[in-house]
């Protein structure tokens, strides 16, 4: 699997990016949907399920579902939406479903690739031309004030950054 371990600092951003960018989007959606937050428990599970059966748009464009399995996760609407008799479901032995699923993994995997290098070309120049260009917001756009400051006695990793919404005037 050429697989190598690597030691990393517990608490160091810096040596495990992938772990802390997971954990990132993780609170993202606990601010988004947790408005209680001794309730943060609750929202674990739809949300690893959200995670695993949402394509990522931005880097690889796949879902780590289908990276893993070759196939969309079934959610539950859709086993309600498709009736027994339109699924044409055939029973295909192991051996041949293996046969039929390896190609497309492959090219899925190798397509994710491809889409992650550009992706990457791409964030470069973004994070080359951060900050060069004041925003600009007309006069009646709708916007959200960043409030970096937490209400005592909350989690500011659960808190919204953002109150509003706001008009601009001037």
């Amino acid at each position: 699997f050429k697989v190598t371990r690597i030691a990393t600092s517990p608490y160091s951003q810096q040596t495990n990016s992938l772990c802390e960018t997971f954990n990132r989007q993780v609170y993202q959606y606990l601010r988004a949907y947790c408005k209680d937050q001794t309730q943060w428990h609750k929202y674990l599970t739809p949300l690893a399920m959200a995670y695993r059966a949402t394509p990522c748009a931005e880097s690889h464009g796949f879902s780590p579902h289908f990276l893993l399995t070759g196939r969309e996760m079934l959610m539950p609407c859709d086993l309600e939406m498709t009736s027994s008799e339109n699924t044409t479901y055939k029973s295909v032995d192991t051996e041949t479903y293996v046969k039929q699923l390896m190609p497309r993994l492959e090219m899925a995997r190798k397509v994710a690739a491809e889409n992650i290098k550009q992706h990457q070309v791409d964030y470069k120049q973004k994070y080359d031309n951060k900050g060069t260009q004041e925003p600009h917001f007309p006069v009646g756009t709708t916007v959200l004030l960043f409030t970096p400051k937490t209400k005592l006695g909350y989690n500011r990793k659960m808190t919204s950054r953002y109150t509003g919404p706001y008009e601009v005037i001037q």
